[in-house]
Formats: structure tokens, sequence, C-alpha cells
């Protein structure tokens, strides 16, 4: 990557290790700042780009358009906007945190498909043991 002070273009090099093979890419600056923060030597991108051929040189390269991260590279790329956009708004500041009672008071619980009347209480049922297949009418549950 070359980013030139001053100059309204970036000039990159994509590579393909695979196939040892690598083409000039140019892009404007603003293409460029835009995942400037998310792209570094190594990462995996994404270009969209129109071919140019330099006939002095007889070099073709490529006018990129649009540059995205992929792989785990753009999911960490969007966590890491994401905590920025929270954090210019002050909901990570010391403020606004508050500290965690030593007991609960209650405990709640989620479950993704219920297999019993929600009347039952926890206490009900630690104390009628592990569920036979009788009760609980599947096939995953083992006396």
């Amino acid at each position: 990557m070359s980013r030139r002070p001053g100059a309204g273009v970036v000039f990159l090099t994509l590579r393909d290790p695979s196939y040892d093979v690598s083409i000039g890419v140019t892009c404007y600056r603003q293409v460029f700042d835009a995942v400037a923060d998310l792209v570094s030597e190594g990462a995996r991108v994404v270009v969209h780009a129109k071919p140019e051929w330099y006939a002095p040189r007889g070099q073709l390269s490529l006018r990129a358009a649009e540059i995205k991260p992929v792989g785990i590279g753009e999911l960490l790329a969007r966590l890491e906007q994401l905590k920025r956009t929270l954090a210019a708004e002050g909901l990570f500041a010391a403020d606004r945190k508050k500290p965690l009672p030593f007991l609960p008071r209650r405990i709640g619980s989620c479950a993704a498909a219920r297999r019993r009347p929600s009347g039952t209480s926890w206490r009900t049922r630690a104390a009628a043991g592990p569920p036979s297949p009788s009760r609980c009418g599947t096939s995953r549950c083992r006396a």
C-alpha cells in the first residue's frame, strides 16, 4: 500500500499467494479511507474495479470503486465500528455502569422449547429428580 500525503490516489497490490499472481490497484483516497483502519498487509478483501490499460508501460491495472474486507476481518470490522459508535454516544462511560449485586434477588431462565407447564417451580423439579421418558414425552430423555 502506498498512501502519498496530499495525493488523491492510493496505490495497492492485490496478491493471490496460491497462484503466485499479483496485480496493481489504484483507488481514490475517499474509497480507501472508508476501509483504511480495517485493511492492512495480508488482509483478505473483495474489490469492485474496472480494468485499466497503461499503454506507455504496457501494464494492466485495476481502478477500484469499492473495497470490502471479507471473512473474520469483516466481522471484526463491523464489531469495532459498533464499539466506536456506542463509545461516541457515551454508553461505555464509567458513570453509566452499575455495580453487580453480591447475591441476586431473582434468576431468570429462557428455554427454546418448553416441555412442562409454566406453573412448575424449580423446587418441584429438583425434588422430582431427572425427567423420565414417560414424564418428558421425548426419546431424548433417559431414565
